[in-house]
């Protein structure tokens, strides 16, 4: 029995491991040790045989070579395979190997020997659960419930900018409110620039029905922000401004407690007001909202949230159902089924709202356009 567990053991050390130093390398931290998948896989599978009582020895070859490195080296062989998936195959050989000699060569692929007796269940379970800990303090475990990493196109070869990163061209708001420095679009009201009711920065590059929106994120405490999509630009004598817009909001907030945090889907300027909450996934029908599943609490979204720092944002609007994701983890999953009130396409907007001083910051626009028979898209009619 353990040396059926210890394989799924190791394998999770091993892939956790490789996650936090590729989110190190995605946030740029150039002064993180490299992970090298044969030193470390050495190490974790010492540390973790250790502690499921199998006893780690393994035999030398007769060039003086540990076999189960020598395997991870074969990268001819294994050029295919993922570097977890090398790590995981060497665990797997290293922990079941008797290490005896049989003409010089090892004989790979026998059971491991016992140090003392088996374990109880209960104790393996917790040992591997220090390690997830242990690897990845940082995020959410991966064996979290309801954790959601997002699968959506990574290559981006289908998004265009729509934000050039030097002015405002393509986007109409109010001049007094709105400017671009450092590649970034700014927005603040002070109290000498204030907004009469809320106001908007519009794109103008038409209107959206099925896409997908990427962009990063910053602002401060003292008030909210807003991402508005298939909404529509209000003009008139009733309207406050001349960039007033309505519909469907992801919301900006700089906070961690819920349910006052970045992410939930706001109705503008409508009659339902909070939509969906960060962590639910629901449903809205004409007698109004059910929820099916919470699948993130607040504990979780601290650790996905950076405060004080730029946050990407990943909108995924197909049919009536709308996902939003938060630095690569599925924040909430929303289906529309009121047909009255449901929103299938509209204008793009960014928000600042009325009230205390504030400012918000966005970068990297991109927009992807998806056609409706999109398999990918997770489509809901």
């Amino acid at each position: 029995m353990i040396d059926e567990l210890a394989e799924p053991f190791t394998t999770v050390v091993v892939r956790t491991r490789r996650s936090r130093s590729l989110r190190n390398e995605d946030i740029g931290n150039s002064n993180e040790e490299d992970i090298d998948s044969d030193h470390h896989t050495s190490w974790d599978q010492r540390e973790v045989c250790e502690w499921l009582g199998i006893d780690f020895r393994r035999q030398e070859t007769e060039s003086g070579e540990i076999e189960c490195q020598r395997q991870c080296k074969a990268r001819s062989e294994l050029e295919e395979q993922s570097r977890e998936e090398v790590g995981q195959e060497c665990c797997s050989q290293g922990a079941r190997q008797e290490g005896r000699k049989e003409g010089g060569r090892e004989d790979l692929g026998q059971e491991s020997s016992k140090k003392g007796a088996i374990m109880p269940v209960r104790y393996i379970v917790w040992a591997a659960w220090l390690v997830c800990a242990a690897a990845c303090p940082w995020s959410p475990c991966p064996w979290s419930r309801g954790q959601e990493v997002q699968e959506l196109n990574q290559e981006e070869t289908e998004f265009r900018s729509i934000f050039d990163g030097k002015s405002l061209d393509g986007w109409d708001g109010d001049p007094r409110l709105w400017s671009v420095r450092d590649g970034i679009i700014r927005g603040e009201t002070t109290p000498d620039k204030a907004a009469q009711g809320n106001t908007f920065l519009i794109w103008k590059g038409g209107e959206v029905k099925d896409f997908e929106l990427r962009l990063s994120f910053r602002c401060n405490a003292t008030n909210n922000s807003g991402i508005q999509y298939r909404s529509q630009h209000v003009v008139g004598p009733s309207a406050r401004n001349a960039w007033i817009v309505r519909g469907y909001q992801h919301e900006l907030r700089n906070e961690l407690a819920f349910p006052n945090v970045s992410g939930f889907i706001y109705d503008e300027g409508g009659s339902r007001k909070r939509l969906c909450l960060v962590g639910e996934r629901a449903e809205w029908r004409q007698g109004g909202k059910q929820v099916v599943e919470q699948f993130l609490d607040e504990t979780e979204f601290r650790q996905i949230f950076r405060l004080n720092d730029w946050n990407d944002v990943v909108i995924l609007a197909v049919g009536n159902r709308i996902r939003h994701f938060m630095n690569g983890h599925l924040i909430l999953d929303f289906t529309d089924n009121d047909e009255a009130l449901a929103k299938s396409e509209g204008v793009l907007a960014l928000q600042l709202h009325a009230g205390n001083p504030m400012w918000v910051e966005f970068r990297n626009i991109r927009l992807r356009d998806l056609p409706s028979s999109d398999p990918a898209s997770g489509r809901s009619r």
